[in-house]
């Protein structure tokens, strides 16, 4: 693996490559009378990940150079062996992440081949943290507004001492609510779709899982989580990373939280576009999914904080569970506005899209379920004709 010395790059003329894989852009829009105090703020540090996709590349690349970070960590994965087509895809994408013209010390981390995801991600971050102590993180598909960068920057300064935050995301693609009117909240879980974090709490990272199969054992799962659903669905995927299973390493990161009762901030708005769902995506296949290229926001400046002398992460955990993970509404035991809709979207297959008016119409079900539990799956597998009149038969009932 090449492990480049630091280079003071000043004004390096690649305009021409870079050029050849960004796509045509719009002005960002942007209250710079809102931010403009922060944005004079170079960030400190940004790390930047990428493999072979150099036109998303390009996109996040031009919003780096806009802010013009002190340092620039760019960590690339390789080529897999005798793929000259992925070789020269790997080459054009980290031709682009050379155009830095502007005052900068500049890390580079190229794998020379494939070493993978998770261990790309591990070893990479590893790497940046030899050189910085904090540093926001992009991977080539995460496309953040620019106030993100200001956001970061002060939080990381904020909580730098507190070791019950780890990380601080970009990520609100779920539209999760946050309480107090604050801009940001608190949560368990780690949202990584543009994100920052400190060495000191990349240090309590364990890949290996090694503390799993004592957590499990012990039952943290179940006392965490107040259904069954829920904690099956965590251990089946601890299970299965302790094995290998998968090819991430977004999951040892949450345990790790987990395990030394860390919590990550969430921002009101989302911040980060994620462009990378579809072909050429390790995990994101599906272009349809709604959290695909869900709008980045901009935030306002200054900032409001929440109170941190009692954190309570129920709320916002209680939604991104939902809308994430296993898509238990009662994983911590409370509902809130909005629940009960995506909760009747899963059971009909996405009818409730194509019926006017949704929110009345999902009421209706709403209450028709709690009336009667026990009818509650047979419902959940009939057909779109059904769906369809059960639906206007409810309706009716609920509308006397």
């Amino acid at each position: 693996m090449i492990r480049a010395e630091p280079i003071a790059h000043g004004c390096i003329d690649t305009s021409e490559a870079l050029a050849l894989y960004t796509p045509n852009r719009q002005a960002i829009a942007i209250s710079w009378c809102t931010i403009e105090d922060h944005l004079m703020s170079r960030p400190h540090a940004i790390a930047f990940f990428i493999w072979r996709r150099a036109e998303l590349t390009a996109e996040v690349f031009q919003r780096i150079r806009e802010v013009q970070p002190k340092h620039l960590i760019v960590i690339a994965d390789g080529p897999k062996s005798g793929d000259g087509k992925m070789a020269r895809e790997c080459e054009a994408t980290r031709l682009v992440t050379e155009a830095v013209d502007w005052d900068c010390v500049v890390h580079r981390d190229y794998a020379p081949l494939n070493i993978g995801l998770q261990a790309r991600i591990e070893t990479g971050l590893d790497f940046v943290f030899e050189h910085v102590d904090r540093a926001i993180i992009l991977e080539d598909d995460c496309v953040p507004d620019v106030s993100f960068f200001p956001y970061c920057e002060e939080l990381l300064e904020r909580y730098k001492n507190d070791d019950r935050i780890a990380c601080i995301a970009g990520d609100n693609s779920m539209n999760a609510p946050i309480p107090s009117g604050a801009n940001y909240g608190f949560s368990r879980y780690t949202m990584i779709w543009g994100w920052a974090t400190w060495r000191r709490a990349w240090n309590r990272h364990d890949p290996d899982l090694g503390y799993w199969p004592a957590a499990r054992d012990s039952g943290m799962l179940e006392r965490q989580f107040r259904s069954k659903d829920a904690s099956n669905y965590w251990t089946a995927i601890f299970n299965k990373q302790l094995e290998k299973g998968h090819n991430t390493w977004d999951y040892g990161l949450t345990l790790s939280c987990w395990k030394n009762r860390m919590v990550s901030i969430v921002p009101d708005r989302n911040m980060v576009r994620n462009t990378g769902f579809g072909e050429g995506a390790t995990h994101t296949h599906d272009p349809d999914d709604p959290r695909s290229n869900v709008a980045a926001s901009a935030m306002t400046f200054p900032l409001v904080h929440p109170s941190t002398e009692a954190i309570n992460t129920d709320q916002l955990d209680a939604h991104i569970e939902l809308k994430v993970f296993s898509g238990d509404k009662y994983a911590y035991g409370q509902s809130y506005e909005g629940v009960e809709f995506n909760r009747i979207r899963h059971g009909f297959g996405g009818y409730l899209d194509k019926v006017e008016p949704v929110p009345e119409v999902a009421h209706a079900y709403v209450n028709y379920m709690l009336a009667h539990p026990n009818q509650f799956e047979d419902l959940t597998l009939l057909d779109e004709t059904s769906c369809a009149e059960a639906l206007k038969r409810l309706w009716e009932r609920v509308s006397l």
